[in-house]
């Protein structure tokens, strides 16, 4: 009787474990991508005047991600945002186009995830802006679909609010792919 006491704790602790072992998530992989979009300024320094116009433009980056756990996702990221200036100075039109290098921690916490599909809540912070480094943060959700063997591909809308002297806020929407590097 005690055989097959222990027999069977074994076998369901077998079938435990491999039941667990499938719903991990992503903890111990990771991605690295990258992401295509557009920004939309909100608030004082984005100017729409008949004089002057100040915009932002398109963004793109690099991305790197972890899986710390079943629902956590840390990494890292190196965007580029375009802003465009526009002068119209007694009928004469001038325009500068500038683009800035944000260097970003980036979080991604799992609402929704499986293998071939997964939602998450986007967060962050870090450098904007380059040379005129400026601190801020970032919120928003990205949603990621398998649409091959090994690549995703998401969709991420997120709010930026940069502190500087005038509180910078930019809405940006943006597409991209990540791709699942090691085992």
């Amino acid at each position: 009787m005690k055989y097959v006491t222990t027999t069977l704790i074994v076998a369901c602790l077998l079938l435990a474990t491999s039941a667990f072992g499938q719903g991990l998530g992503p903890k111990g992989q990771m991605w690295a991508g990258g992401y295509l979009g557009y920004g939309i300024g909100m608030g004082d320094p984005f100017v729409d005047e008949d004089a002057f116009s100040f915009k932002a433009g398109l963004g793109y980056g690099g991305t790197f991600h972890y899986g710390l756990n079943e629902k956590m996702i840390i990494g890292g990221e190196l965007g580029f945002q375009s802003y465009k200036a526009e002068f119209d100075f007694f009928g004469t039109k001038e325009s500068s186009t500038t683009t800035e290098t944000n260097i970003l921690f980036s979080g991604l916490y799992a609402l929704n995830y499986e293998d071939e599909k997964a939602l998450f809540l986007s967060f962050g912070g870090g450098l904007y802006g380059g040379d005129n480094s400026e601190f801020g943060f970032f919120g928003g959700i990205l949603y990621r679909k398998l649409i091959s063997e090994k690549i995703f591909l998401y969709g991420m809308p997120r709010l930026h609010v940069i502190m500087a002297d005038e509180t910078i806020k930019i809405l940006q929407l943006s597409v991209g792919v990540q791709i699942p590097i090691g085992g």
